[in-house]
């Protein structure tokens, strides 16, 4: 009998090892589906580089149609689904161990949400208002359930915004940090600048409490919606040289 070439020896010692490889995938994939392996719970953040997934989800009714709304994200960014319209809006989030997540909606003049953690149900959850333009709009809650969660501390509270819209269609922000530092400002967009007005804010007695530069307070109010709003602040408007009074209404979410 005549003995295999060299080549031949190396062609069938290749598809041993071929062969092999796929088996011990097989064997592999067999246990996975068996001993039902999942991904790690979003919050829990290990040692390793692993990129964890967030993934909450809520649902809400506009005009009698019924929206399945999710967010999705991993590795720092995040998109929000409503129903068959993809990609309404998305932006970046941070995750704090032992408080939980911060959201930054790329849509919404930088707009930031801090998840809030309730140790009952082992759930975070926020509130963002979801307005779909001739479709409707409303407030909608999602949220994410987490077993592994360990909070540490007082649960944060959310840093709050809120935008006010004038005559001729000036719009002026309330923008927030997590100072506690508040300024108040036009819009790129505006039409007219105002003057900017600096202070303080703080959360009390279930309002909040904006104490400008010079002294001035204003106590937030809710509205029908469930959101806090500051009715009738005067703002001066440098090129009509007067104050517009500004009700400035708490933004969760804005979307065009």
């Amino acid at each position: 009998m005549k003995s295999l070439s060299l080549k031949n020896k190396i062609m069938a010692a290749l598809a041993i090892a071929l062969c092999a490889v796929i088996v011990g995938f097989l064997i592999y994939t067999a246990v996975v589906i068996v001993n039902g392996v999942k991904p790690k719970a979003p919050a829990v953040i290990g040692g390793d580089d692993t990129v964890y997934d967030v993934n909450f989800g809520g649902n809400i009714s506009l005009l009698g149609v019924d929206y399945d709304v999710e967010l999705q994200g991993n590795d720092g960014e995040f998109t929000v689904n409503a129903g068959r319209i993809s990609d309404v809006t998305g932006g970046t989030y941070t995750f704090t161990e032992g408080q939980g997540y911060t959201f930054t909606f790329s849509d919404s003049s930088g707009t930031i949400v801090r998840s809030q953690y309730d140790a009952d149900t082992k759930s975070f959850s926020f509130i963002y208002h979801l307005d779909m333009g001739s479709r409707g709009a409303g407030n909608l809650l999602l949220s994410c359930t987490d077993e592994d969660f360990v909070q540490q501390g007082e649960p944060w509270a959310d840093i709050p915004s809120f935008q006010g819209v004038g005559f001729a269609g000036i719009t002026v922000v309330v923008s927030c940090d997590a100072e506690n530092n508040f300024r108040i400002f036009a819009t790129a967009a505006s039409p007219a600048p105002v003057t900017e007005v600096t202070g303080s804010y703080e959360f009390k007695d279930g309002a909040y409490v904006l104490t400008t530069s010079e002294g001035a307070v204003y106590t937030s109010v809710l509205n029908a919606d469930g959101l806090h709003e500051f009715v009738d602040v005067p703002i001066y408007v440098p090129a009509i040289s007067t104050s517009m009074n500004f009700t400035f209404t708490q933004i969760v979410l804005t979307l065009d």
